[in-house]
């Protein structure tokens, strides 16, 4: 009866251990980059690596530099080696209120408030059917890519 009632205790703490790591995933290979535009770093984008084949996706934001790490699960874990559609975009979203703006705003004009969302990077890098961005990600490589857009 002992052995049965110390299992019921350490079993659900092994499960309790386990859940508390945080995913991964196997294989991932650190990647790097960095996007321009007309030759100058771009700030702020978000840049998503998009599997040819099979995988999973990656993603990664630049910095003022346009430098830009991508993570699949843990942020900077990398990519899975292999070969990718790469996408860029950077928005900025005109007229956004916050919650309590918008309830004020559609009392006042009777309707929802006008928001406006506008790209600041050619729209052909947003989209995995015009983007001729690619990657080749390599095990055991250096995989620092740069990107730059042209109009």
């Amino acid at each position: 009866m002992k052995q049965f009632v110390c299992l019921l205790v350490l079993v659900p703490a092994g499960f309790l251990t386990g859940c508390s790591q945080p995913a991964s995933v196997n294989g991932v290979v650190p990647v790097t980059g960095t996007i321009l535009h007309k030759g100058q770093p771009v700030a702020g984008a978000t840049v998503t690596f998009v599997p040819n084949l099979e995988g999973r996706a990656c993603s990664g934001a630049t910095d003022e530099n346009g430098h830009f790490e991508v993570t699949t699960l843990q942020p900077g874990d990398g990519a899975i080696p292999g070969r990718y559609n790469v996408l860029v975009a950077k928005s900025e979203v005109e007229g956004a209120l916050s919650e309590d703006e918008a309830l004020e705003y559609m009392k006042k004009h009777g309707k929802e408030p006008t928001i406006t969302v506008k790209d600041l990077l050619p729209i052909k890098y947003k989209r995995r059917s015009s983007s001729d961005l690619m990657a080749e990600v390599g095990e055991g490589e250096e995989n620092d890519f740069t990107f730059d857009l042209i109009d």
